[in-house]
């Protein structure tokens, strides 16, 4: 999950709930989230080689989602529920 720190994004707000509550029901749901304005090279890195250029944006089975995910979308990527 890739969102901007620092600043206000009210669907990376939306996008977190979402995520808490599938990281909850979903036992292989796992969420790691990075600061997409991050001077981390490593986060850099990662932000690059997925291409992301939006805010929220995911990575599920290294693919990138941009802009908010439903929970049912990404239930349909995940297969839990």
């Amino acid at each position: 999950y890739f969102y901007p720190e620092g600043k206000d994004c009210l669907e990376c707000r939306a996008q977190a709930r979402v995520l808490d509550a599938l990281a909850q029901d979903c036992p292989n749901v796992r969420v790691f989230a990075f600061p997409s304005n991050s001077d981390i090279p490593v986060v850099q890195a990662l932000a690059k080689a997925y291409g992301v250029s939006r805010d929220p944006s995911l990575v599920m089975n290294e693919t990138l989602y941009g802009g908010f995910s439903s929970r049912e979308q990404i239930l349909a990527v995940t297969g839990c529920g």
